[in-house]
């Protein structure tokens, strides 16, 4: 069930998740397969965001995927090797590929901090739920 996650956390319950890393190769038959294994034992999955500082299939497109089949995804993004347009690029992609309800709150309401090797990207508290 989608939304589950941010429900289960609202109610005070507890949340299992598990955490994959997308792969490597231009499929997603491998990603479903383990997906749909954990989706029975946990609420949500976290897609691991440029694992290992490997070329794999983009979080997004995973999480994307994972939406596809049923399973809600935790979207992680890193700033490493992004500068702002690209990370806003991929947030609105994020926005316009969730089913309503979409979970943006000020998505761009506040400047998105600089980038820069030793920085992480803030939003000024805004939050993403794909």
């Amino acid at each position: 069930m989608l939304h589950s996650f941010r429900k289960t956390l609202e109610s005070g319950h507890f949340a299992v998740t598990a955490e994959l890393t997308p792969p490597r190769e231009a499929e997603l038959e491998s990603l479903g397969i383990a997906a749909g294994v954990l989706k029975p034992a946990v609420t949500a999955i976290n897609l691991t965001d440029g694992a290992g500082a490997r070329v794999r299939l983009s979080s997004l497109g995973a999480a994307i995927h994972l939406r596809q089949l049923g399973i809600e995804p935790i979207l992680q993004m890193t700033c490493r090797d992004r500068n702002r347009i690209a990370m806003q690029s991929d947030l609105l992609t994020a926005a316009a590929c969730s089913p309503k309800p979409m979970r943006a709150h000020n998505l761009f309401s506040r400047n998105i901090a600089s980038i820069c090797h030793c920085s992480s990207v803030t939003s000024g508290g805004s939050s993403i739920a794909v």
